[in-house]
């Protein structure tokens, strides 16, 4: 479970970066077992309810696959709706190179 807390310091992150129409947002929290907690915003401008949940599948199947790389915290991706158009292998790179810029030391 995600603390209100997290989503207020999300506010005011430590790290951002953006690849394409993948924005990403960082900070660190106190995690226990170490892993990165991650949350999506889909827009409705992305589409309808089919289409959004589409494109949440697809970012938390890439995040999955990239998860022991990333640096342990609080991550929030925004997407464009030109997301919904990539194929997975160009949704992975730049969510990858995004989230690795946004958890880098030094706030990306």
């Amino acid at each position: 479970m995600v603390a209100r807390s997290t989503f207020g310091e999300l506010r005011r992150p430590t790290g951002r970066a953006r690849s394409g129409p993948i924005q990403v947002l960082f900070t660190p929290t106190p995690a226990a077992d170490g892993r990165p907690q991650v949350a999506f915003a889909v827009s409705k401008r992305c589409g309808g309810a089919v289409e959004r949940n589409r494109i949440r599948r697809r970012l938390r199947a890439a995040v999955d696959r990239m998860a022991e790389d990333l640096e342990a915290g609080a991550y929030l991706v925004r997407t464009d709706p030109e997301v919904g158009a990539m194929s997975f292998d160009e949704v992975f790179h730049s969510l990858r190179g995004a989230m690795l810029r946004a958890g880098a030391k030094g706030g990306g």
